[in-house]
């Protein structure tokens, strides 16, 4: 089992961007590590975003992860690896190590892309309210440190209806409700993991959310049936999605 002397310190910026009420935060996490082992191996040192539901800093049962946030591994300033969380809000990077030597200069460096939601940061802070580096779990042969976000998450709400009358719509009395249907959000371009994933209800409809502000919307429907999904966005940012099917 690994013994390591901890010492991290984490910096934050807001950045506001044109147009934006709200700030959209960076937060850099840096970290000196004294892991001793007889054992040569790779460090682990990695983050998990997550949507932070209750405001407590701290990741909890059911608690959304963030996916497709964009992270940076930088040693000693210069960017050695980046990528993009995964399905479960995190992205781990493997650190050369000789099973002896201290662990110096790396930094992970996490920020929002455009196209996502407006969050705060809300881990610990020090006196003058600045993030410290403290928010960390241990993992076998790492670190990873917890990135906690309050977002204003997209709610999307989605109907799916057969079109009986064939008017294009889903309000009249005789459409009848498709339920059971996969209904998926997923980021624009990337469609091999969902942003979130329900199934209709009996009414047809399902709620869906997104860190993303226009997420792409798929229903899943049976192979005799086909429909276009029709896209409204109302004044407080809720996306509607109506998709009218027609069946063989």
């Amino acid at each position: 089992m690994l013994s390591e002397v901890f010492r991290a310190g984490m910096s934050a910026y807001m950045a506001f961007h044109a147009g934006m009420a709200e700030p959209r935060p960076s937060v850099s996490l840096s970290a000196d590590v004294l892991p001793r082992s007889s054992e040569p191996t790779q460090f682990l040192i990695g983050t998990h975003v997550f949507e932070d539901a209750n405001r407590n800093g701290e990741w909890d049962t059911g608690e959304k992860p963030l996916l497709f946030y964009n992270v940076q591994l930088l040693h000693n300033g210069n960017i050695v690896e980046e990528g993009s969380t995964d399905k479960d809000g995190m992205k781990v990077f493997g650190v050369p190590w000789d099973g002896r030597s201290r662990i110096l200069g790396y930094q992970l460096s996490f920020t929002q892309s455009e196209d996502a939601v407006a969050c705060e940061y809300t881990g610990p802070r020090d006196n003058q309210g600045n993030p410290t580096g403290e928010n960390y779990v241990p993992i076998p042969s790492g670190r990873v440190w917890e990135v906690p976000l309050d977002c204003d998450l997209t709610a999307v709400n989605v109907a799916v209806c057969e079109d009986v009358n064939g008017n294009g719509a889903c309000f009249d009395p005789e459409d009848r409700p498709m339920d059971g249907l996969p209904v998926s959000a997923y980021y624009p371009g990337s469609f091999e993991t969902p942003l979130d994933q329900q199934t209709t209800s009996a009414n047809g409809t399902a709620a869906l959310v997104s860190n993303f502000t226009r997420p792409v919307v798929d229903v899943t429907l049976p192979e005799h049936c086909s429909g276009v999904n029709q896209i409204y966005e109302e004044e407080d940012g809720t996306q509607s999605v109506m998709l009218p099917v027609t069946c063989d």
